[in-house]
């Protein structure tokens, strides 16, 4: 072989090795951005946006970008030290957002649509998990409301996931994106600027 198919060969290789590493840390997953973009991630990978399966990149242990050429949205997609996962968007003209993120051991848990619910996962469950979800969207509308001194009527929520034990919130104000973390009774622990 000449020098030159020896290093084709090797490129090959190296390219194969970290398009395969750049999917394996990715947790399965679904998610909704703004706009209705609907996001499937399997366990190691793919990722697929309304369907189609997009270009994943590792950037680092725990952040990659999964861009979609026909739509131009480019997901950001990051690991957090929990092993979550939280994802926001970048479309065209300037389009994006913050996605809501569903991992995979509640979709595993949820019942399947029109199946009755298991042992433990009863209509009521489901209601206190939502007044949960809402309380604690309203306290850290609230808190953000009072850290800024508008009224919390133009605190915007983005969206809301569960989170060690509570939610972490996800808010706009004035165009700055802040997440809050909440307790399990809806108790503000902790407000930060995006």
């Amino acid at each position: 072989m000449t020098r030159m198919h020896c290093f084709a060969a090797l490129v090959s290789v190296a390219t194969l090795f970290v398009a395969q590493s750049a999917s394996a840390a990715i947790s399965s997953f679904n998610g909704t951005c703004p706009g209705g973009v609907e996001v499937h991630a399997d366990e190691g990978g793919p990722v697929f946006v309304d369907g189609r399966e997009t270009d994943l990149r590792r950037f680092s242990e725990n952040y990659y970008e999964a861009r979609d050429a026909k739509s131009g949205i480019t997901l950001s997609i990051n690991r957090t030290p929990d092993g979550g996962t939280q994802m926001s968007y970048t479309g065209n003209n300037g389009a994006n957002g913050i996605c809501s993120i569903t991992p995979a051991a509640v979709m595993r848990n949820a019942p399947q649509s029109g199946a009755p619910a298991s042992e433990g996962q009863s209509a009521q469950s489901s209601s206190t998990s939502k007044e949960s979800a809402d309380a604690a969207v309203a306290a850290c509308k609230s808190a953000l409301a009072l850290k800024s001194g508008m009224n919390s009527v133009f605190v915007l929520p983005i969206s809301h996931v569960p989170a060690a034990g509570g939610f972490e919130v996800f808010l706009s104000l004035k165009g700055a994106q802040w997440l809050c973390t909440t307790d399990s009774r809806g108790n503000v622990n902790r407000m930060e600027q995006r």
